[in-house]
């Protein structure tokens, strides 16, 4: 009996022991593949891949000797150009917008090619429509120039400006995007208005104001509640 229990232990704790073993060693190689995985430069951000690249571009010299300097200040100042505002919401207003051979594919399907070296000029000032059948990439260009997403190949500029080198908080505050199909929240009408205005406190006026420019005005006070 002895002989047993003291087998029976011994073979338990050997096995636990091989169980524990094999977690570690799982564990350690799926770190080492994700350390890799980072290394080998597959998540390196597109923006930031280009933003490096123009400033080793523009901001490189060489002395005398032909050496180049300067390499250890592209990080602080790229960085600086993505969080600068002023230059952003100007030529927003001022240039056009040029889709430049741009290629994209969704990045769950990423075999299947949406747009295959697309060119388009958006010109200042006028209205462009984009019309074609369902599947066509229509949406898929919207989705772009609000920067859902980003172009897989190619690129989009914006007075000559590629807006890749604009921090996107900075973007989505100059570009607007209206839906086909409202989405609507569980509250009155008024209080959906005001959840789209800026201030956190809206008057009544302003609900009011921007009903009318939205052309609404006269539906929503038909409604049996009205606002």
């Amino acid at each position: 009996m002895a002989s047993f229990i003291g087998y029976t232990f011994t073979l338990t704790f050997a096995v636990q022991g091989a169980v524990n073993t094999l977690g570690d060693l799982r564990g350690t190689f799926a770190s080492i593949e994700r350390i890799n995985s980072v290394l080998s430069a597959k998540d390196i951000d597109d923006s930031l891949a280009y933003g490096l690249a123009k400033e080793l571009d523009n901001k490189e010299t060489e002395d005398s000797n032909g050496r180049v300097h300067e390499k250890g200040t592209v990080n602080t100042r790229y960085m600086s150009a993505l969080k600068s505002s002023s230059s952003c919401s100007d030529l927003a207003w001022s240039g056009d917008i040029h889709l430049e051979d741009v290629h994209f594919s969704y990045p769950l399907r990423s075999d299947v090619d949406v747009l295959n070296g697309l060119d388009l000029v958006i010109e200042c000032g006028k209205v462009t429509a984009l019309v074609g059948s369902s599947g066509a990439g229509k949406s898929t260009v919207v989705q772009l120039l609000a920067r859902y997403y980003e172009p897989t190949q190619g690129r989009i500029t914006v007075a000559g400006e590629d807006i890749r080198v604009f921090d996107k908080r900075e973007w989505s505050q100059i570009v607007s995007l209206v839906n086909q199909d409202p989405v609507l929240f569980s509250a009155s009408v008024g209080e959906n208005i005001a959840y789209g205005l800026p201030d956190d406190v809206v008057s009544k006026d302003e609900i009011i104001k921007a009903a009318k420019a939205a052309n609404a005005h006269e539906f929503i006070i038909s409604l049996p509640q009205g606002l």
